[in-house]
């Protein structure tokens, strides 16, 4: 993963989807794990690794949505008449 681009860009693609798309039926390990799994290989360059996994369960964080409370239908149509 450190040294082979493609490997570099299905984590951040698995990272990004994480919260929009069902991996339960594919044999990965979830963000939990992932420093983990960083820590329990030999790495080319090993800080490369870890800002790699760092950044990609960060970037896991910052994906989940919040809901936004949707205002009342009344109000929305007072905003638009108003």
């Amino acid at each position: 993963m450190d040294s082979d681009p493609e490997a570099l860009l299905e984590l951040f693609e698995i990272a990004v989807t994480w919260h929009e798309l069902d991996y339960s039926d594919e044999p990965l390990l979830g963000p939990a794990d992932w420093l983990d799994f960083a820590d329990a290989h030999l790495w080319r360059n090993p800080e490369r690794a870890e800002r790699a996994f760092g950044m990609a369960l960060d970037v896991v964080g910052r994906s989940r949505v919040t809901p936004v409370a949707a205002a009342p239908l009344a109000e929305v149509i007072e905003l638009v008449r108003g």
